[in-house]
């Protein structure tokens, strides 16, 4: 979903290696598992999603 839908990530690929690498975080909390669904009680304040790519990348998404 996140390569898809959004333009943050480049491609499915580059999403699982972020995971598997333990580089990705999501609410700055590690997201380990690439099948786990990205649901509504992730969203902070029922809107955001913020997403740490590494040590120094940050991406906000905007749900509607």
């Amino acid at each position: 979903m996140l390569a898809e839908k959004t333009s943050v990530f480049k491609s499915k690929g580059e999403v699982r290696r972020l995971i598997k690498d333990n580089g990705l975080s999501l609410n700055m909390e590690k997201f380990t598992d690439p099948d786990e669904p990205i649901t509504a009680k992730h969203l902070i304040k029922e809107k955001y999603l913020v997403f740490r790519q590494g040590k120094k990348k940050y991406s906000i998404i905007i749900t509607e």
